[in-house]
């Protein structure tokens, strides 16, 4: 039985179905989470992250064997052979790691740019933005793998980003088998520079309509909905692609 805390009163609930009533408030609480909404499908995949990652250990590991083997094998002296083999051994891994580091450091010092940068939200916004944007009925999901920064531009109302995404699509034809296509897309993506700063209070601690659930609601200190937690901010947060 799973206990949740009330969002509107803070009481502990029972969650024993899908929507229940909190018995203090009298708040609708509902759980809208389903299993197949997250499914990655990797056993449909042709080659899964940790096998990737295993498969590039592999050829690291060969390209230095061959490298000491070599220099082994072809000098005769064993000091001499020795030294140059480790020496090999050493260069070939400055030469397979050094430009790992390189794009590391450069993906950090350009998210760094970015106020309050999340990647899984910003994972978040592509997969709705792809999944809305789908013509094709067969695909059953979509899924960002890996985001890579190559531009963060500034002004004094937004940000712009330019990257390149890799994602995985899962299809799922009539009477077939499901299947998985691979897509690299170049995308520009924008939002508030600043999501968090409001120009002006105003109206926005009075009562209103909640745009998610319908309730009407008084915001909090974080302008978020008291029944389903939406906030109001979501619109200057939220990544808005443009091309």
């Amino acid at each position: 039985m799973l206990r949740i805390t009330c969002p509107s009163c803070g009481a502990s609930v029972k969650l024993d179905s899908q929507q229940v009533t909190c018995e203090y408030c009298g708040a609708v609480i509902k759980n809208e989470f389903y299993d197949w909404q997250t499914e990655s499908f990797e056993i449909y995949e042709s080659i899964s992250t940790n096998l990737k990652r295993f498969l590039q250990l592999i050829l690291s590991g060969s390209i230095l064997f061959v490298c000491v083997f070599l220099c082994l094998y072809l000098i005769e002296d064993t000091e001499i052979s020795l030294a140059a083999g480790v020496g090999a051994a050493i260069l070939a891994l400055g030469v397979i790691v050094s430009p790992i580091i390189y794009e590391r450091v450069k993906q950090d010092n350009l998210a760094e740019k970015i106020a309050g940068y999340s990647e899984n939200y910003l994972r978040a916004c592509l997969n709705e933005y792809f999944l809305e944007n789908e013509s094709d009925k067969d695909m059953l999901d979509f899924s960002v793998d890996t985001i890579k920064l190559l531009k963060v531009a500034n002004t004094d109302e937004i940000t712009k980003v330019t990257a390149e995404i890799y994602g995985t699509k899962t299809f799922l034809p009539e009477n077939q088998k499901p299947f998985t296509k691979k897509i690299k897309k170049k995308l520009t993506l924008q939002r508030a520079r600043n999501p968090e700063k409001r120009k002006t209070d105003g109206d926005f601690f009075t009562e209103k309509e909640c745009p998610s659930c319908g309730a009407n609601f008084l915001p909090d200190e974080n302008g978020c909905c008291s029944y389903c937690g939406y906030t109001l901010h979501e619109d200057s947060l939220k990544w808005k692609i443009k091309s």
